[in-house]
């Protein structure tokens, strides 16, 4: 028997900032496994996009076109991820009559594409669906969490209202969009996921020196890669052996490589990266010092590795972990507390292994199928909604 799947011959005209083949930061690289498991279940998928990284090139991918708008890249300007791009909102009606989609998706509520998605729906009352990945942003340092709730209120209501369906990616990621005035009845958990067979299956890398503890994700305040670097540097004034290499691009770079001169010997900046299920196989403790998260893949992706977690006790992080049972959670902003949990793995390999392999056992209840099919059930059930309503 032939079963056939809820998106096929759909035609999704999908909004997602940060599209490449090699993506910087989480919410893209999801946004990429989906699109192009969307587009292997028989969906036709057109992305808007607006590549700002230096170096990132379009996905080839069958079935998944990539439509590139000129952007502004603000990250350097605000501190946060962000672009802008002055002609996307002029080509939306364009858009959509040349590529005549049946549904319309919206990726991450932050993104300006989520609110030209909202923006085209009003327009022409094609359904919309908005994936959302931020659970809060009471860490954030003033101004940006003014100015992200004012977005919120404004933009971000426009977009929930708009949508005809919502997907927050974690439970504290709906409790967050409730707030906002989200219909709880169209308010669907589907998590981000992790390929369980490009992490799970790297052969670990035999140990060389002192254990390594790496950060993955965009050099941004709100990942907080200067919280560990002030860690590691306590570390360091404790004589406690280490290696530490950070994954990633973003405008603090600089800054953070000035940081951590006095532990320079120690510390290494490895940029962007092609190979990461490789290089996180090389990695003993992963940190992740956030401010704000939604359900984060670098979590997830070092959990399917085998790599024991360190994350801050916040909504989003803490859907994953639990703290002394498959990771160790920290207060936010408090350089002493991580350096101790650090220390503390370091100094009992035993008890690392034993946070890891409870991580991996986490991880398994992500695989990228499940997700991407409760996706794809949500994106039929717009179409069949929309042919039921004509």
């Amino acid at each position: 028997m032939v079963v056939t799947s809820a998106v096929d011959g759909l035609r999704i005209l999908a909004f997602c900032d940060y599209f490449s083949s090699n993506p910087a930061g989480g919410s893209e690289r999801a946004a990429l496994e989906l699109y192009s498991r969307l587009a292997t279940q028989g969906a036709t998928v057109q992305v808007i996009t607006a590549l700002l990284s230096p170096g990132q090139t379009v996905p080839r991918l069958p079935g998944v076109a990539v439509e590139v708008m000129p952007s502004i890249d603000l990250a350097r300007s605000l501190g946060v991820q962000a672009g802008l791009s002055p002609v996307l909102f002029a080509r939306l009606r364009w858009l959509a009559a040349s590529f005549q989609p049946d549904v319309l998706h919206g990726h991450t509520l932050f993104f300006q594409g989520a609110l030209a998605a909202a923006v085209l729906q009003r327009a022409t009352g094609l359904p919309l669906l908005t994936t959302v990945q931020i659970a809060g942003l009471e860490n954030l340092r003033q101004p940006m969490r003014a100015l992200g709730r004012a977005y919120e209120q404004t933009a971000g209501r426009f977009i929930i209202g708009r949508s005809r369906q919502l997907i927050a990616v974690s439970p504290s990621v709906r409790a967050h969009l409730l707030t906002l005035g989200a219909d709880p009845v169209r308010t669907h958990v589907i998590p981000n996921g992790v390929d369980l067979d490009r992490f799970g299956k790297v052969k670990r890398a035999a140990p060389e020196g002192p254990p390594l503890v790496a950060f993955v994700g965009r050099l941004i305040e709100n990942k907080g890669p200067a919280t560990l670097i002030d860690a590691l540097l306590e570390l360091r004034r404790q004589q406690v052996p280490f290696r530490a290499r950070f994954y990633g691009e973003g405008p603090m770079r600089e800054e953070l490589v000035a940081r951590s001169r006095p532990a320079a010997g120690s510390i290494e900046f490895a940029g962007q990266v092609a190979d990461l299920a490789k290089r996180l196989a090389e990695a003993d403790i992963l940190v992740r010092p956030s401010l704000t998260e939604g359900l984060p893949l670098a979590i997830l992706e070092a959990m399917a590795s085998r790599v024991c977690v360190i994350a801050t006790d916040i909504p989003g992080n803490r859907d994953l972990v639990q703290d002394a049972v498959n990771g160790l959670l920290v207060p936010i902003r408090d350089p002493q507390r991580l350096a101790a949990a650090i220390r503390s793995l370091i100094e009992n390999p035993g008890r690392r292994a034993a946070l890891a392999a409870a991580g991996y056992e986490t991880a398994q209840k992500y695989s990228w199928d499940g997700i991407v099919d409760a996706t794809a059930h949500l994106l039929g059930g717009l179409r069949r909604a929309e042919g039921a309503a004509a």
